[in-house]
């Protein structure tokens, strides 16, 4: 079975619209202790238009998606430069 957390620190009207802006694509954050489910996670993630950030392990990274953790409830754009 593969194990792999994402976009728990956006709200559901920020997952629901167009990930990609003027400004540059939301970041959609993702954590797993499983390589193929991360893998699999960031790709849809780059799919869907969203700038996919790898946070680690769920220990960690879960850590740092929780609702008081520091990236909970955040808003990001990542700009793409080139």
């Amino acid at each position: 079975m593969y194990s792999a957390q994402a976009l728990n620190t956006l709200f559901a009207p920020f997952i629901a619209a167009d990930p990609q802006h003027a400004e540059g694509r939301r970041v959609a954050f993702y954590a797993g202790d499983d390589i193929d489910a991360k893998t699999a996670v960031a790709g849809l993630l780059e799919k869907f238009g969203f700038a996919a950030l790898d946070l680690g392990g769920l220990r960690e990274g879960g850590r740092l998606m929780q609702l008081d953790g520091p990236l909970g409830a955040k808003h990001m754009l990542l700009q793409d430069i080139g």
